[in-house]
């Protein structure tokens, strides 16, 4: 896989775990992600 799939495939998979793609991948107060 590329940088590029990698970086896709991260992108996917923050906006499905509810993660807002132009923020950090960190635990807010307001996101309850176990």
């Amino acid at each position: 896989l590329g940088d590029h799939a990698v970086s896709a495939a991260r992108r996917v998979v923050y906006i499905v775990s509810g993660f807002d793609p132009s923020k950090e991948p960190t635990r807010d107060e307001d996101t309850d992600i176990a």
